[in-house]
């Protein structure tokens, strides 16, 4: 697809309420919806809704809605700024800063990179729907922003290694880190190598976390890049297990590739090799 190429959000993303009207509005609507006929459903619509009923029938599935929502006042959810709000309140919150994704741009962002990732060059809306939604989750509980520390990947979200270490600092949890190097790529560029991570939290108690990193010819897109490659991934593996706040490691070789893909031919991937990188 050419760079220079618009992208545009999939028409009908979220579906916004009318305003309701205030009481004096009311009254005097009232009077012009007297003769009129209410609004016919398309046949869209209550196939849909058809749908879904058999769906939740077939499940044997049934709730009482007020003791529903009288339960969610009693759940409470803290979030990355120490705030303590309700389950309702949480949900409306993503709703929020989905929308405000949508209207600063981070929507279009998004989709353009979904295409970019899909060899059809195509975006699934309910799959942007599910991201944008994950993203706002990330960034309410963990302080994560969408683009810097969260990008799609495989209709998910992928916490890069930037996002693990802003979580770590502003959770006050401090680490170290170490490299064996367990498979020396010299002669056939071929490197394995283990990432001994070492954190420790705000009460003092000390983790250690072993990551792994391999890389070859084969899965790596610059083939100058193989050893870096092999410890980015290997510390990338150790932060996802030392902070399991994304999809996992398996699928980190993906995006780097991704990456490495869209970097110019003079830029090199962050490196990792020592401690003072961190």
């Amino acid at each position: 697809m050419p760079e220079n190429e618009g992208v545009k959000l999939p028409d009908g993303l979220f579906n916004q309420a009318k305003p309701q009207p205030t009481n004096g509005e009311a009254k005097d609507e009232k009077k012009e919806k007297v003769q009129e006929k209410p609004a016919q459903k398309s046949k869209d619509t209550k196939e849909t809704e058809t749908g879904i009923d058999s769906f939740i029938k077939s499940l044997e599935l049934a709730y009482d809605e007020t003791l529903v929502n009288d339960a969610l006042e009693h759940i409470h959810v803290k979030l990355a700024t120490g705030e303590e709000v309700t389950l309702g309140q949480y949900e409306n919150l993503i709703m929020y800063k989905v929308i405000q994704y949508i209207k600063l741009g981070v929507g279009w962002k998004v989709t353009q990179m979904m295409r970019d990732q899909d060899k059809q060059g195509t975006v699934d809306k309910t799959a942007l729907k599910w991201i944008l939604k994950e993203m706002a989750e990330k960034e309410l509980m963990y302080g994560l922003k969408p683009i810097e520390h969260v990008i799609p990947l495989d209709k998910n979200v992928y916490v890069g290694i930037n996002g693990r270490k802003y979580f770590a600092r502003n959770t006050g949890q401090t680490y170290s880190v170490e490299y064996q190097i367990k498979k020396d790529g010299n002669e056939d560029n071929v490197w394995d190598i283990d990432c001994i991570l070492t954190v420790i939290d705000k009460e003092g108690n000390k983790s250690v976390y072993v990551g792994q990193g391999h890389a070859s010819p084969s899965n790596v897109y610059r083939k100058d890049w193989i050893k870096d490659m092999a410890y980015k991934r290997s510390l990338a593996d150790a932060l996802e297990s030392a902070f399991p706040i994304g999809a996992s490691y398996e699928k980190a070789p993906m995006i780097q590739d991704f990456e490495e893909s869209r970097m110019p031919p003079d830029q090199k991937p962050e490196l990792a090799s020592n401690a003072e990188s961190l």
